[in-house]
């Protein structure tokens, strides 16, 4: 019985994890397309930095998530503290920053392009 609350606190540590690892990802993913078609001169779809404005909104919630996890595991398992690996959280945390910083050049670029073309 005292494996199955470490079983579940890895799994939602994993899954924050890698969800800010694709978080970087997609931020990095909009940023190439942004140095893209600010480099085409060709506009970027409306509903591409739409999108990219949208999922930036997404990173304050990631960090309230990511700090809301932390609190958890330090009132509800308190015995199990000592045990438990907090790392990937906390790195899904510090991930997040980076991720907005990304995203908001990509956003720049990609609104850069759409006033590249326009004459």
């Amino acid at each position: 019985m005292t494996r199955e609350p470490q079983t579940q606190t890895t799994r939602l540590q994993n899954i924050y994890f890698y969800t800010s690892l694709g978080m970087i990802g997609l931020s990095i993913l909009l940023f190439l397309l942004g140095i893209l078609f600010t480099r085409t001169a060709t506009p970027a779809p409306e509903a591409l930095v739409s999108l990219a404005v949208i999922y930036l909104q997404y990173h304050y919630a990631h960090v309230i998530i990511g700090i809301a996890l932390l609190i958890f595991y330090a009132i509800q398992k308190k015995k199990y503290i000592f045990k438990l690996n907090v790392l990937k959280t906390i790195f899904g945390i510090l991930f997040s920053p980076i991720s907005y910083i990304i995203l908001t050049t990509a956003i720049l670029l990609l609104g850069l392009s759409s006033c590249a073309s326009g004459s």
